[in-house]
């Protein structure tokens, strides 16, 4: 199932045509979660856009008589049918108007509550400049944006930081997470724990995932207790060097409290 001509995916949602490789890993994810009495269970999901703030997953239903399916990953194997939780929708619309524009106004009145004397006009300026990066997925106007936001690193950054992370088409993903790390905002766990398994063709050199580590430093700094969950499913991964770094940070976890977000 495709996006319908003429619709806009609004943040905090994000579509996933342009992310074959992450909307089939969600779609993998979904099946090995469900439980046979799932409402799901059995029928074929395809991942069509996520939250870019929490586990929320659209996906579209190959049958049935409501085409989409909201789902709220859970990152584990369910025994009780009721999860992961799922809200069905019978038609596009209906999916805009209950769930896509509610969410979209609670994230621009969010984003509102940042104005204020802690928000500098460079601050705005740098915020302006990592959105137009995304929009225009020019790799350079990525890289300028990203060290322009550095200088002046504030809360308000944090949604496009998010994004920058997860998108395949930059070579910026060390300092994008590092300044994950120095924001400690929960919004972030998600998609930290997401990057800890990307690939990208320019660190295929790179044999001890440096990237990954990087993640899992940003998710004990974040400090709450979804980060350290996070770290507890990575340590189980089977890559032994990524399950390292996570069991590392878990290990530390009370040495390292004074420089936790979440503390």
């Amino acid at each position: 199932m495709s996006l319908p001509d003429g619709l806009e995916i609004l943040l905090p949602w994000r579509k996933l045509c342009d992310l074959p490789d992450e909307a089939q890993r969600l779609s993998a994810e979904l099946s090995s979660e469900l439980s046979p009495h799932h409402v799901l269970f059995g029928v074929k999901a395809t991942a069509i856009a996520r939250r870019i703030d929490r586990d929320d997953v659209l996906f579209g239903i190959a049958k049935g008589s409501a085409p989409l399916a909201m789902v709220h990953l859970s990152w584990r194997k369910e025994a009780d049918p009721r999860w992961p939780s799922t809200k069905l929708f019978t038609s596009w619309n209906e999916w805009v108007r209950t769930e896509m524009l509610p969410a979209h106004e609670n994230h621009v009145a969010a984003n509102r509550q940042t104005d204020g004397p802690g928000r500098t006009e460079e601050q705005l300026r740098a915020a302006r400049s990592l959105e137009s990066a995304i929009h225009s997925r020019n790799p350079k106007s990525a890289e300028s944006a990203v060290i322009q936001a550095f200088s002046v690193l504030h809360q308000i950054h944090v949604p496009a930081l998010i994004q920058l992370a997860e998108a395949p088409w930059h070579q910026c993903h060390e300092d994008v997470v590092r300044g994950l790390q120095e924001l400690r905002d929960p919004d972030a766990v998600s998609a930290l724990e997401r990057v800890t398994f990307s690939k990208h063709h320019y660190l295929a050199y790179d044999h001890n995932y440096a990237l990954a580590r990087k993640c899992t430093w940003a998710l004990a700094d974040i400090g709450t207790q979804e980060a350290r969950e996070a770290l507890m499913r990575i340590a189980t991964c089977e890559d032994r060097i990524i399950a390292s770094y996570a069991q590392k940070r878990l290990d530390k976890w009370e040495k390292e409290l004074p420089r936790k977000g979440g503390c």
